[in-house]
């Protein structure tokens, strides 16, 4: 990821990482509880590794604002339109990881790759701030040629085995990394200030 100079902001809002990706089914093909399902606790536990991993290497370096990072599922909210309401929280997410495979990996979940094109249509690979996670033996579509994947395997209990996870973890704490700096979470330049006399939390779930 490239990095470029970090200006101060009052955006007061925690950062926001939203999870898209093929919900669990049973065997007669209904949605299973999401907080359960394996995918999503695979997901999570990688996601919240790095984030512990940017407070670890930010103990030394505290900004204005306690660090506060929210990990959640992309879905509507209750009483909405859901694809508006999935449209919505896109658009304000800070960072999306999408697995655009399928549980079974041999195919593309077309939900995932609905919500990918919303993302891709309000420039979040433009703001490098997408991660695309696919099944390694599933060829992207072509429209997609140039854009990074991260491939996996995954184990029959749906841990996801990353091609490159040093790689994915580098990225994405890079990312997280420099949002904290622009809202004044962790350590910021001498000349940056950051205004926070009436900060109150935006919750975004």
């Amino acid at each position: 990821m490239n990095k470029h100079t970090t200006e101060a902001t009052n955006d007061l809002r925690p950062i926001s990482i939203y999870v898209s990706y093929a919900w669990d089914k049973d065997d007669s093909g209904q949605v299973k509880n999401p907080r359960s399902g394996d995918r999503w606790k695979s997901l999570r536990e990688l996601i919240k590794s790095v984030t512990k991993e940017v407070e670890k290497r930010n103990l030394k370096k505290p900004g204005a604002r306690v660090l506060d990072i929210r990990i959640a599922r992309l879905r509507a909210r209750h009483g909405m339109f859901l694809l508006q309401s999935i449209k919505e929280r896109i658009e304000h997410s800070d960072i999306l990881v999408m697995d655009i495979g399928d549980r079974v990996n041999s195919r593309f979940n077309e939900n995932v790759l609905i919500e990918l094109g919303i993302a891709i249509g309000n420039d979040k690979i433009d703001k490098r701030n997408l991660y695309i996670l696919k099944p390694s033996k599933l060829i992207g579509p072509s429209d997609l040629q140039g854009i990074l994947y991260s491939d996996y395997t995954s184990s029959d209990k749906a841990e996801l085995q990353l091609a490159d996870l040093a790689g994915f973890r580098a990225a994405l704490r890079n990312s997280i990394e420099e949002i904290a700096t622009e809202r004044g979470m962790i350590g910021l330049p001498k000349d940056a200030t950051v205004e926070v006399e009436d900060e109150k939390e935006i919750s975004v779930n």
